[in-house]
C-alpha cells in the first residue's frame, strides 16, 4: 500500500497528500511539463474535488489499490496495463465523484 500510514489513524488530509504526490509524480514521469505544471498550479482545487468525492476508508483504500495496479505496470513498463489500470482508476474516480 502506498498511503499505509494515512490508513493508521484515518488521517484523511495526509491520504489527500499523498494522492496528490502520487498524480504529480505520474505526471513529472511522463515528461510532460504543461501537465505537471498543470496539476502543480490546480493542487487546491484538486484537493478541495477530492474531499468531494472521498467519504470513507473504502473509498482511500479503492484509490490506493488502483494507485499501486498504475505503478506496478508503470514499472513492469507494460503500457497495456498500465493503460487498462489507469482506464479502471478513472472509471472509479467518476463514479467516487459521481459523475457518471
Amino acid at each position: 500500500m502506498l498511503c499505509s500510514g494515512a490508513f493508521a489513524n484515518y488521517n484523511f488530509q495526509k491520504f489527500l497528500e499523498y494522492d496528490i504526490d502520487f498524480h504529480l509524480s505520474i505526471a513529472k514521469g511522463s515528461h510532460n511539463q504543461i501537465i505537471y505544471e498543470l496539476l502543480l498550479t490546480s493542487r487546491k482545487l484538486i484537493t478541495h474535488i477530492s474531499k468531494s468525492g472521498l467519504m470513507g476508508i473504502e473509498d482511500m483504500v479503492g484509490v490506493d489499490i488502483e494507485h499501486v495496479a498504475i505503478l506496478e505496470a508503470l514499472r513492469a513498463r507494460d503500457p497495456q496495463r498500465a493503460q487498462e489500470a489507469m482506464a479502471l482508476h478513472m472509471l472509479n474516480s467518476n463514479k467516487r465523484y459521481k459523475l457518471s
